[in-house]
């Protein structure tokens, strides 16, 4: 089985936050992470989940840079 290990936790950008708007419909926001599968130099990224429950939209947001 694999086996993950978190390198860096990933928070809501709070630039989309302000593109929704002051008052925003009801969003619920699941933080991402950028993990490696151990005994590999192996990386993935689980986006940070952003579900507008009024517009029955679900955006998924790979905030990422460059990984070497």
């Amino acid at each position: 089985m694999l086996e993950l290990k978190t390198i860096r936790h990933l928070k809501a950008d709070k630039d989309f936050l302000n593109f929704v708007g002051e008052k925003p419909p009801t969003i619920k926001i699941t933080d991402g992470a950028i993990l490696e599968i151990k005994k590999t130099n192996i990386k993935t990224i689980k986006p940070i989940i952003y579900e507008i429950v009024d517009l029955d939209l679900i955006i998924y947001h790979y905030a990422c840079e460059v990984i070497i």
